[in-house]
């Protein structure tokens, strides 16, 4: 394990960052669409699961002496905590809650894609796999669980063997089908805003007892 702070680190409490943005913009549409005040709710989970990254230097707040498990434990908080949330709202308001929920994914996916456009030089299927997992949580960087089955210019199919999600759904008493959902939501909008000319398709399947998940960005020219 690493002893120092190096930019795969800062890559990935980057991508931790981008889903805690979007667990505060669930909660403020939430507030504003159901006309509720959800700090009760919002301090409950935080008790429960741990709080927001903190606003500092990350060699300031990280465990030099655990990296690894700092980082762990971060991706794991956000992870459950967003999941929580959005189980307890759903069972709670109804699905009409799901509905404020993915327009709030749909959203980051669609400033996410237009950012990623500025930022990547994109011009096949493989530049579309690698930008997009420099915005969305896939496991940690060192679980190796990303398994590329198809290569070609204009399209690409890769595997996650074990879902790393399922986990923190499952922790939170929820369905990781909905999580699935909503993802698939984002990702297809952060490709329509990155290159139009592409699209996303999702799957997952039980097999062997773990769900694994199958991907697949094409050209539609």
């Amino acid at each position: 394990m690493s002893k120092y702070v190096s930019s795969i680190h800062y890559w990935l409490v980057n991508k931790i960052g981008i889903f805690e943005d979007l667990e505060l913009e669930i909660i403020e549409s939430l507030e504003q669409e159901l006309r509720v005040d959800l700090s009760q709710t919002i301090k409950e989970l935080r008790s429960s699961f741990g709080d927001f990254l903190e606003n500092k230097p990350l060699e300031e707040v990280i465990n030099k002496n655990n990296i690894h498990g700092w980082l762990l434990n971060k991706l794991r908080i956000a992870e459950i905590r967003q999941a929580a949330l959005i189980t307890k709202m759903i069972n709670k308001y109804g699905n009409m809650v799901f509905n404020i929920i993915k327009k709030c994914y749909i959203r980051q996916g669609a400033e996410c894609g237009s950012d990623a456009k500025l930022e990547y030089n994109i011009s096949t299927a493989f530049d579309l796999h690698e930008c997009l997992y420099h915005y969305i949580l896939e496991g940690m960087p060192c679980d190796n669980i990303i398994d590329i089955t198809l290569n070609q210019t204009s399209f690409i199919k890769w595997e996650v063997t074990n879902c790393p999600h399922k986990r923190y759904w499952d922790e939170a008493s929820g369905d990781v089908r909905i999580f699935y959902d909503l993802r698939t939501a984002w990702i297809s909008t952060f490709i329509e805003n990155t290159n139009s000319d592409y699209v996303f398709n999702f799957s997952s399947k039980k097999i062997d007892d773990k769900n694994v998940l199958f991907y697949e960005i094409k050209s539609t020219q």
